[in-house]
């Protein structure tokens, strides 16, 4: 409900992002689309909303535990888009290391 909300993007962006993370955290599996949803929604040219709420789908991501979130991120992992590449390989490896722990 909060993040649907339509007074939600009128919260600073660091209160934004860590909604959005302990969203991905609790709600697991129930996350994985409405984030990656933020990652592919928009074409090549993206404004600066947008570029930010991509890069914390992909933090959101990194904080989710579930397979369908690593099966999401290999996917990214994969894309033609350099950036896309970088930034699923940066939440693979955050998830992997909450996961697993470890360096």
């Amino acid at each position: 409900n909060i993040i649907n909300d339509e007074r939600f993007v009128s919260l600073g962006e660091e209160e934004q992002e860590k909604l959005l993370i302990s969203y991905s955290r609790l709600a697991g599996e129930q996350a994985v689309t409405y984030l990656t949803n933020f990652i592919s929604k928009w074409g090549m040219t993206r404004n600066r909303a947008e570029e930010f709420y991509q890069e914390v789908a992909f933090k959101a991501l990194g904080n989710n535990l579930s397979e369908k979130a690593e099966k999401a991120l290999l996917k990214f992992n994969h894309s033609w888009n350099k950036k896309l590449r970088r930034l699923a390989a940066a939440a693979l490896a955050h998830r992997r290391q909450l996961k697993y722990g470890g360096d």
